[in-house]
């Protein structure tokens, strides 16, 4: 499966429920096709949640998910919203390639 694909959900604005709605679609999609993990950005915490539902503090410096050190993302996704264009983006940002 090879690549780590961290799959951003959530925010701070009032659409933080379509975003979590529209990162666990992409997760679904990809996760048989790579390593996928799901990345909660809230105002007051960053985490991963894995597929148990256990969370695990992300460092807002370094992105790296603490207690999971040998994780390592190839790449990130950010799904966002172009209210002028009225339609959902991805953006996609590579680390450690």
């Amino acid at each position: 499966m090879g690549l780590n694909i961290g799959i951003i959900m959530g925010g701070y604005s009032k659409e933080i429920d379509i975003s979590f709605k529209s990162g666990n679609v992409v997760y679904d999609i990809l996760k048989n096709k790579f390593n996928c993990y799901r990345i909660h950005i809230l105002e007051k915490e960053w985490f991963y949640i894995d597929d148990s539902n256990k969370k695990f503090s992300i460092d807002r410096e370094t992105f790296e998910i603490d207690q999971r050190p040998e994780i390592k993302f190839d790449c990130i996704l950010m799904l966002f919203t172009d209210h002028q264009e009225k339609m959902v983006s991805c953006k996609t940002i590579l680390v450690n390639l």
